[in-house]
């Protein structure tokens, strides 16, 4: 290749690239008629607007940012928080201290009063020396029930004077009597006892006359009641 050559083929490649630039300095520059439209909307707050730009220029010049525009004016609107008011724990509630009154309501909740209990029941045996004796039960008060276990004893023993033996509630009382001769002597007479079950006062009425009594082979269970009747279900 001779110099002039060289000189004549360096001269087209350098043309052809200042043409190429100048190709590509305007391709990159935008439509004026793009331009206007793109500063028209610019400042919308309308995605129908932006919409309109891309449907025109879909690869304009302006095309992502009116995309972006378009995402942001069609996302749905943060929901706002809601207001939530504190809330107050309720005070402990407090016992009364020692000595402090108490307001007849707050001491009803502290210890309501036991139901009063139905008044017990009272039970007498009248008995008299010679072994006559009467048991009474269910009676409302002591001394009925004595005067009934009397006047009852008096009627079986031939108005010979009669001694009683009462108790009351669940109680029960048993008679052991006696009647022997020792040393040429008659005896007879009654001991009696008061317990909370009707074996225990036989048991004891028995201890109290083989001990006691003048004549102890002789002594013997000769009556008992329980103050509620329950010695008529045994």
């Amino acid at each position: 290749m001779t110099y002039r050559s060289a000189i004549a083929l360096c001269a087209g490649v350098l043309g052809a690239l200042v043409m190429f630039g100048s190709v590509q300095g305007m391709a990159q520059q935008p439509d004026s008629a793009e331009v206007t439209f793109w500063n028209s909307i610019k400042d919308s707050k309308s995605a129908a607007e932006y919409k309109a730009y891309l449907t025109r220029f879909p690869n304009g010049t302006f095309a992502d940012l009116a995309k972006l525009r378009v995402k942001a004016l069609e996302a749905p609107p943060a929901a706002a928080p809601v207001a939530t008011a504190p809330v107050t724990p309720a005070p402990a509630a407090k016992s009364p201290s020692a000595g402090a009154s108490v307001a007849p309501a707050a001491a009803a909740a502290v210890a309501a009063p036991p139901s009063p209990a139905a008044p017990p029941k009272w039970g007498a045996i009248g008995f008299a020396s010679n072994g006559a004796n009467s048991g009474q039960w269910n009676y409302a008060t002591k001394a009925l029930a004595e005067e009934a276990a009397v006047a009852a004893c008096r009627r079986v023993s031939n108005n010979v004077s009669c001694d009683v033996a009462s108790t009351s509630g669940q109680y029960c009382i048993a008679i052991a009597f006696y009647r022997g001769q020792r040393n040429g002597k008659n005896y007879a007479g009654v001991y009696w006892a008061s317990r909370a079950s009707l074996a225990e006062a036989t048991s004891k009425s028995l201890e109290l006359c083989r001990e006691k009594s003048p004549v102890p082979s002789t002594c013997g269970i000769r009556n008992f009641i329980c103050a509620d009747g329950s010695h008529k279900k045994s």
